[in-house]
This record gives structure tokens, sequence and C-alpha cells, in this order.
């Protein structure tokens, strides 16, 4: 067991469709082609960061979207495609969207159901003072998200012999992950940081400090550490830009006043 913890700023974030590598713990096996240019944890092109089998079932899910919304389109809801593609995606595993594409019918059916719920939704919304949201019904709360020319607190904690790993922004958990590949997470005689992979799939960042840890770290180990960080960098978290807020927001009202 082990914990790595990266203080960074990405300078952008991967294309549509794409991943960004971002961590390697484990030596290019050169025996297999098809793990030589494979790292340990990725960045998605919406901020979300996890394993390589996470960054593989995402980019799956990327080409299914974009196929569920071509065929909720061609059954004449032009306006309502994206939402109602969210909602499958939120709400389904990769097996059930794979069943709809294959399945006129069980889509439509799906459409419905959507169009219903977004009805409801507006109906509520024109009711009461606050706008309703639509949440499809999930497993768990969103992943934390990162942000291109942000400052964060990236925390990775593993288990290579269990294959689980827990990702924290911040101090906060992200998600956690089990049933990785193993091969992944073994840790070896150097870490690779922003790359690991593909050439194609390393995007640029700054980075001010790494600290590898002995042992896995509960939270309230990696909130103590996010501390340190932000104690000694300002900009970590986004607490910089608050604080140039509120002095922008003295000074205008020293000259209004």
């Amino acid at each position: 067991q082990f914990a790595v913890t990266v203080e960074l700023k990405l300078h952008s974030l991967p294309p549509r469709g794409q991943q960004a590598a971002l961590l390697r713990f484990t030596p290019k096996d050169i025996s297999n082609s098809r793990r030589l240019h494979r790292a340990s944890v990725y960045l998605g092109e919406s901020g979300v960061i996890g394993s390589a089998d996470k960054a593989a079932k995402d980019g799956e899910k990327h080409m299914l979207s974009e196929k569920l919304q071509r065929l909720i389109q061609a059954e004449g809801q032009t306006k309502q495609a994206a939402k109602i593609t969210g909602m499958l995606l939120e709400g389904l595993e990769t097996a059930e969207l794979k069943a709809l594409i294959d399945d006129q019918q069980a889509l439509k059916s799906k459409i419905q159901e959507a169009l219903k719920t977004l009805e409801a939704a507006e109906t509520a919304a024109g009711d009461g003072d606050k706008k309703a949201e639509v949440k499809p019904a999930t497993k768990g709360s969103s992943p934390i998200r990162v942000h291109a020319g942000r400052w964060f607190v990236l925390t990775i904690t593993v288990d290579s012999v269990q294959g689980k790993m827990n990702t924290y922004i911040d101090g906060k958990l992200s998600h956690e992950e089990s049933g990785v590949d193993v091969r992944d997470l073994r840790l070896a005689g150097k870490i690779i940081l922003l790359g690991g992979g593909k050439a194609a799939q390393t995007r640029g960042g700054t980075v001010r400090r790494l600290l590898l840890h002995g042992g896995w770290l509960d939270e309230k180990d990696v909130q103590g550490t996010y501390a340190d960080c932000v104690r000694e960098n300002a900009a970590t978290g986004g607490k910089l830009s608050r604080i140039q807020a509120v002095w922008r927001g003295g000074q205008a009202r020293k000259l209004l006043g």
C-alpha cells in the first residue's frame, strides 16, 4: 500500500473524446505492446481523474453517448436530445446503453420516460419559487472535477494487492475504485508525472510538489496533507482567487466611497 500527493496546475483539459496521462507507477512492459504506453492514472475531458481502467470505460461511454444522441435526434427529439442523452448516461450502465442502441423499441420507451421526467420538472419549476433539477437515479454522487489553470492537490491512495484506488481532490474524496488491474498499481523505482501513456496523451502542467507516502491514507490523513499545501500556497484550491476578489471589492468600495 502507498499513496501519492501532487500539487499541480494543468494548462488545459484533454480535447473531446480524449484522455491525458497523469501518473505512471509501473515501469514500461516491453514484452507487452498493449501495456507499453499505459499510464496508471488518467485525466478525462470533463476533468475527472481515475485509473486506466476507468479511462477506457469513460472513452467507451463517450462513443456510446454520441451514438445515442444521434439516435434520439432521429426520433424527432432534436431540442431535447442532449438532455435525454445525459439522463441515460447517468442512470444506466454501459451494457444497458449498448442494449438501447441495438433495440429501437426500448430506446423509444426510455425517451418517453425521460420526456415525462423533464415535463414534470418544468411543471414543478413553474409551481415553485426555485427551479427544479432533473436528477436521474445513480449509484453514487458525481466525482469531483478539476479545472485547467487552477492549482489543486491530487492524492491517490493505492492498494496494489487488492486492486483498490481512491482519488481525492483538494482533500475531498472524488471516487473509489476496486477491481483495478494490479499491474497498473505496482510501485516501481520511479514515478512518471504528467505522462506515462501514449505521446498524444501527454499534456502540459506545472508541479509544485510531489509526496510519496509509505502506506494507505484515510480521509483524515488526506485532509491534513491538503491543509499543509494550502498553508504554503494560497493559490491552491482557488484560495488566491477568492483573496484577490475580496481585495478588488475593497478597492472598488474605496473608489465609490
